[in-house]
């Protein structure tokens, strides 16, 4: 399993949901739902995400994994671009809700 840090679940594998406190599977569940919807649509938000981000950034939408921010809040509030090492370059702010 992962590390958590800060609130934020990240989730690759079945197990990784493990981590997230049985209070809080349901909002991270329900957060899950929405960047499901967003992976279905993985070509036009790459699309987006290109768009926006540095030029330096080869910006994809990643659906290898997924992380959870447990900020009390429902809905996605950014998206998270990573580079080839999977290292965070930056997080782009979004409203899904």
């Amino acid at each position: 399993m992962m590390t958590v840090t800060n609130k934020e679940y990240p989730i690759k594998s079945l197990e990784d949901f493990l981590m997230v406190p049985e209070d809080k599977i349901d909002a991270c569940l329900s957060d899950f739902k929405t960047w499901l919807s967003l992976a279905r649509q993985s070509a036009p938000v790459t699309a987006l995400l290109q768009a926006i981000a540095p030029a330096e950034i080869s910006a994809v939408f990643a659906t290898h994994s997924f992380t959870w921010i447990d900020d009390g809040l429902p809905g996605i509030r950014a998206i998270q671009v990573t580079d080839e090492n999977d290292q965070e370059c930056i997080r782009i702010p979004v409203a899904t809700d």
